[in-house]
């Protein structure tokens, strides 16, 4: 059996608190949070993959070669 490296995009519904003075603020201050200022509300199925590619464990592509080289 062979390693694959599968990518999709799957849209998620995130929510964060922010205080401002009218909405437009608080978006504006919103987008600028971090990903994991935002807390997850609800996540949708993955639909279709992005690539799939074989898996080498020693390429740059793997998340992990840095630690490796």
């Amino acid at each position: 059996m062979q390693a694959y490296r599968i990518r999709a995009y799957r849209r998620q519904l995130v929510e964060v608190i922010i205080t401002a003075l009218d909405d437009e603020y608080a978006f504006d201050a919103a987008i600028d949070l971090s990903p994991h200022d935002w807390d997850v509300i609800e996540t949708l199925e993955v639909e279709e993959p992005d690539s799939i590619t074989l898996a080498d464990s020693c390429h740059e592509d793997d998340a992990n070669w840095h630690l490796e080289n």
